[in-house]
């Protein structure tokens, strides 16, 4: 019955997070609507109510719990602990290079609870041209193309 309950949760948060995106979709074109926007803006609100959808669906803890928990561990179990994040991506990425070894690890950790793994298809276009930015994303897997 554990398994029964565990599926029955997930397709009722996935049912439930389908209609809050249809309801936030519907929302912004009925602002549209009311207003003069450019269909490009339109475009962008949208990818935008979906990528925040997307974003808050995938984080499985409490955040501000964890960044305490996390804060107060031993020092040298944060030094270990910000060498396998992300299979190490993170101290290997330029913006920690300053981190790693320091005299602080909580960058890297702290940064590490704040951030979502996501997977796009080939081609994905994640901003387009006079997107507002909502996120900063770490390559950790593949390659970004400017267009």
């Amino acid at each position: 019955s554990v398994v029964i309950s565990e599926v029955i949760n997930v397709l009722t948060d996935v049912d439930i997070g389908f209609h809050e995106l249809e309801g936030n979709r519907m929302a912004v074109k009925a602002f549209v609507n009311s207003c003069t926007v450019s269909s490009a803006l339109e475009k962008a609100m949208l990818r935008d109510v979906e990528y925040q959808m997307n974003h808050r669906s995938t984080v499985k803890y409490d955040r501000t719990r964890l960044h305490n928990i996390l804060s107060h561990m031993p020092k040298e179990m944060q030094i270990q602990l910000q060498t396998l994040l992300f299979g190490g991506s993170l101290v290997s990425n330029a913006m920690f290079a300053n981190a790693h070894g320091g005299e602080d690890p909580r960058l890297v950790i702290l940064t590490a609870v704040h951030l979502t793994r996501t997977r796009f298809q080939p081609k994905h276009q994640v901003y387009e041209v006079g997107d507002q930015p909502h996120s900063l994303f770490f390559v950790v897997e593949g390659t970004v193309a400017f267009t």
